[in-house]
């Protein structure tokens, strides 16, 4: 009888994790994006440098007004198009937000392939292709997709990487649903552990903790 309370006491316990990632996954998301949307300013900045980066960001303006029309073949078209004779900085960011919008129309399989291209790009810098991986296994986990995502967001979790505090609660998500806690404990530990980690971040990693019992 003890082990059967035990096996239901978990099975709830597990219950309330996952409703516990299904109301914090999307900050994570949010955050994520919010980097894309930072690089954007960042290149918007850049726009009064050069005539080529005012042509750059006017093509991608026209874009982003597609896509927010919901013609998002043309939109897709438009960045395609774009992206071949624009700058470094805005060809970057037009593969990023053509494959977000391939994953918001349903694409997933596309917006992955995208995503895994711009990690494999070689000229640009780690956080980039960081972001890529991130916003593959992110785009895979809200499509229901969890395979091999595992071993690519543990690389992103080590010390010193980019997008270590994401790509931590991401792990821990990904070991919750496989049922593995004990690696679910580790990288939230890692993160409530760590005082230089965003206190949102660390708050979310102590509720998800405390439901787990540790």
């Amino acid at each position: 009888m003890a082990e059967i309370l035990r096996e239901i006491d978990e099975e709830l316990r597990q219950d309330q994790l996952k409703v516990l990632w299904r109301k914090h996954g999307t900050v994570i998301v949010a955050a994520v994006l919010a980097v894309v949307v930072g690089v954007a300013g960042f290149q918007g900045w850049r726009y009064w440098e050069a005539e080529k980066q005012r042509a750059d960001a006017t093509a991608y303006a026209i874009a982003l007004e597609i896509a927010a029309e919901g013609d998002t073949n043309g939109a897709l078209n438009q960045f395609t198009t774009a992206s071949e004779d624009a700058g470094d900085g805005y060809k970057l960011l037009m593969r990023f937000q053509a494959a977000a919008l391939k994953a918001e129309d349903g694409d997933i399989d596309g917006a992955v392939a995208d995503y895994e291209r711009l990690a494999a790009t070689t000229g640009i810098e780690d956080f980039y292709r960081d972001l890529a991986v991130l916003m593959l296994v992110l785009r895979k986990s809200e499509a229901g997709i969890s395979d091999g995502s595992a071993d690519r967001i543990a690389p992103l979790a080590e010390d010193g990487r980019p997008f270590r505090y994401t790509a931590r609660e991401i792990g821990a998500a990904l070991a919750l649903e496989a049922g593995d806690l004990d690696t679910a404990r580790a990288y939230l530990t890692r993160i409530t552990d760590d005082l230089t980690a965003p206190q949102g971040a660390r708050g979310r990693a102590a509720e998800i903790l405390a439901a787990l019992g540790g």
